[in-house]
């Protein structure tokens, strides 16, 4: 995908999610409108937004995790070789690929045994 493409969609699903995420923190931290993030301290700004991405972190390293199992899982059925750089895009394209063939050749030799 070619970055201005990504930009155009992330920007279109930013765009949708965004006002109802907010809307929703509303609801939640400030109910009576009498607190919001413009009547905090910089102080308290600085520390909220520490903590967003101290989550962050946490869903990055998540990720992080599931990149790891499923590389160990393609090397483990075949699909793979221990030293290919995994987060190559071709190199996935062609994993995806090579997936896709093998299933259909046990499918095939499943029906033809």
């Amino acid at each position: 995908m070619k970055d201005e493409v990504l930009m155009k969609l992330a920007l279109k699903e930013f765009k949708k999610k965004a006002k109802k995420k907010f809307m929703s923190g509303i609801k939640e931290h400030n109910p009576n409108g009498d607190k919001g993030m413009c009547m905090m301290s910089m102080k308290d700004r600085v520390s909220s937004a520490k903590e967003e991405v101290m989550d962050l972190w946490f869903y990055l390293c998540s990720i992080e995790d599931g990149i790891e199992e499923t590389r160990k899982l393609l090397v483990r059925e075949g699909l793979m070789e221990p030293q290919t750089i995994f987060e190559e895009p071709l190199a996935i394209q062609g994993l995806l690929e090579r997936a896709r063939r093998k299933d259909k050749r046990a499918s095939i030799l499943k029906r033809n045994a």
